[in-house]
C-alpha cells in the first residue's frame, strides 16, 4: 500500500511541477512575444493541424448490414471476413494499403485484425477482424469518415473482378484465444 502512495505522490509532484514550470515558460513567452504568437506556437508544437486538414473527416453514409434475427445486438463477438483477389504483381502495394486499413479498423474499434493469404491460391487474401458484438460492429461502421472510406477504397482497388470483395460476418459460438506452448 505504501508503494502505491509513494508512486501517486511522485506522479502528483511531477504533474504539478510540470504544470507550474510550463505556466512559467509560456507566461514568459507570452510576455516577450505577445499572447497570440505564444498561443499559436503552443498549438503548432502540439497539434499538427496541417495533417488533419488534409483528411475529410465528415461521416461516411455506409450501408448498414441488416440483422437477420432481431434482438441480437449484444450477441458476439462478431468475426468479419473480407476476401480479396489480388494479382501477384500488385501484392506488395496491396499489403502497404492494408496497413492503413488495419489502423483505420483498430481506430474505429476492431480488434484481432489479421490479413492472411491462401497458400494454394496466391491471389486470394482474407482480411479478418473482431468486434465485441453486433451493436459494436454497427458502431464501427457508423464511425467511418470519408477519409476512412478513401483508405478502404485504395485497398479495394487492388481487388480483381467487377464485384466488390465479399464481406462475411460470423457470430462466434466459442472463442478461445491461446498461445502455442513454448518448445525447446
Amino acid at each position: 500500500m505504501w508503494v502505491r502512495a509513494r508512486a501517486l505522490g511522485a506522479y502528483l509532484a511531477v504533474y504539478q511541477g510540470g504544470t507550474a514550470l510550463g505556466s512559467l515558460l509560456w507566461g514568459a513567452a507570452a510576455a516577450r512575444l505577445g499572447e497570440p504568437l505564444a498561443m499559436g506556437l503552443a498549438a503548432g508544437l502540439h497539434w499538427h493541424l496541417a495533417d488533419s486538414e488534409k483528411q475529410d473527416l465528415r461521416p461516411w453514409n455506409v450501408s448498414v448490414p441488416k440483422l437477420l434475427v432481431e434482438g441480437q445486438l449484444e450477441e458476439g463477438p462478431i468475426i468479419v471476413q473480407i476476401e480479396y483477389c489480388v494479382a501477384p504483381n500488385a501484392v506488395q502495394d496491396f499489403l502497404r494499403a492494408m496497413q492503413d486499413v488495419r489502423l483505420m479498423r483498430e481506430r474505429n474499434g476492431a480488434f484481432g485484425w489479421l490479413l492472411s493469404r491462401n497458400r494454394g491460391d496466391e491471389e486470394r487474401h482474407i482480411e479478418a477482424f473482431l468486434a465485441e458484438s453486433w451493436a459494436d460492429y454497427l458502431r464501427q461502421l457508423d464511425r467511418m469518415t470519408h477519409a476512412d472510406h478513401a483508405i478502404e477504397d485504395r485497398a479495394r482497388s487492388f481487388h480483381q473482378g467487377s464485384a466488390s470483395p465479399p464481406v462475411t460476418t460470423f457470430i462466434a459460438e466459442y472463442l478461445h484465444l491461446h498461445r502455442a506452448p513454448d518448445t525447446f
